[in-house]
C-alpha cells in the first residue's frame, strides 16, 4: 500500500474517532481510541456483517 494512502485511511479513522495518536512526526503510535475501545464489541458485530 502506498504511503499517502496509508495517511489518507489514518486521516480517516482519526477524523471518525477511531484511532488516537501519540507522538510527532516520524515517531508516531497509533492506538485504539477509548470510543472504539467502549464500542469494539459493537465493532466486532459490523466486521462479521463484512
Amino acid at each position: 500500500m502506498d504511503y499517502k494512502a496509508i495517511q489518507h485511511h489514518i486521516r480517516v479513522l482519526e477524523k471518525n474517532n477511531l484511532l488516537k495518536s501519540k507522538g510527532k512526526k516520524y515517531d508516531i503510535s497509533y492506538l485504539p481510541s477509548e470510543f472504539l475501545q467502549v464500542n469494539m464489541e459493537v465493532f466486532e458485530e459490523i466486521a462479521q456483517k463484512l
